[in-house]
């Protein structure tokens, strides 16, 4: 018995010495920029400023009631509706046909693969060139079926076509992940649903669905980090316009910090997306446990 006890400790022992290169690293590269962060958010920092000047709380305050920051928040919310929605949805409906076998299915799973390994710089430019309002390739196909719209230039569809090129970009990974849910479910309860006479859809509906959900909705979270910090897209695309119509969280506090030149309050705002992806996390990871148990 103490033999036993004494091999598990010294495997305890071995793992936290194999973990702890890793956990220092960990530390410096996240725990000490994020403190340091915080630090600098409690501080009046500005350009042209001979030192910072401590002003606890004050940016917080200032932050609350800012509506150009919580018109930033409202857009994000926004694109992620359009953008994670999307790429669920249709992530669902190509995963469960690719899931069945047919001629050339992995030629077409590799040519999923190219939109996602593209840099998001390139992305942003080759769909800039492709929605230009006269040369662009997109741009022309439409107005041939007579959908005619500056959809960079105008407020009301900016957004959402930077949804769209996310989820062009992003929805190979989605069904990727999907993909692997789907082939980790027994064959025998689907041959079983089709010997009992079940259509498809009923398959899909009542017996993958509710098997697939652990994996949607990490896939989910994924996504929804991913997209908060969305950033050389609206960039490269629009600047954050029109207007404001494209200024996510992350899009104000780049321009409060860098071209505004308010490093103290950019630092409030920094910070604040960090607590808003930590609770948005926490929120969906609970929906797990919740559906686990």
């Amino acid at each position: 018995m103490r033999k036993t006890k004494n091999i598990t400790n010294e495997r305890y022992r071995t793992l936290i010495f194999m973990l702890l290169p890793a956990v220092i690293v960990l530390t410096f590269v996240t725990v000490f920029p994020l403190i340091y962060l915080f630090w600098t958010s409690l501080h009046k920092w500005e350009f042209g400023a001979a030192e910072k000047a401590f002003v606890m709380f004050a940016n917080y305050l200032r932050m609350v009631q800012d509506t150009r920051f919580w018109n930033s928040v409202l857009l994000a919310m926004l694109l992620i509706g359009m953008a994670v929605g999307l790429q669920t949805g249709l992530g669902l409906i190509i995963s469960e046909r690719l899931h069945q076998s047919f001629k050339g299915k992995n030629v077409i799973r590799i040519l999923l693969l190219l939109p996602m390994v593209s840099p998001p710089v390139v992305v942003g430019v080759m769909w800039r060139m492709f929605l230009q309002p006269r040369l662009g390739i997109v741009s022309y196909l439409l107005s041939l079926v007579g959908i005619k719209n500056p959809w960079l230039a105008n407020p009301k569809t900016a957004l959402f076509t930077i949804a769209v090129v996310d989820t062009w970009q992003w929805m190979p990974f989605v069904i990727l992940m999907f993909m692997a849910g789907l082939a980790s479910i027994p064959d025998e309860l689907t041959e079983a649903a089709q010997a009992d006479g079940a259509a498809q859809y009923q398959i899909f509906r009542y017996i993958l669905l509710p098997l697939l959900k652990p994996v949607i909705i990490i896939t989910v979270l994924f996504r929804v980090i991913d997209t908060i910090k969305i950033f050389p897209k609206i960039f490269i695309m629009t600047e954050g316009g029109p207007g404001t119509a494209t200024e996510i969280m992350n899009f104000y506090a780049f321009r409060t910090t860098f071209q505004y030149s308010r490093f103290g309050y950019g630092s409030t705002l920094s910070f604040a997306i960090f607590v808003i992806c930590m609770l948005l996390s926490i929120g969906i990871i609970s929906s797990l446990k919740v559906r686990s148990e």
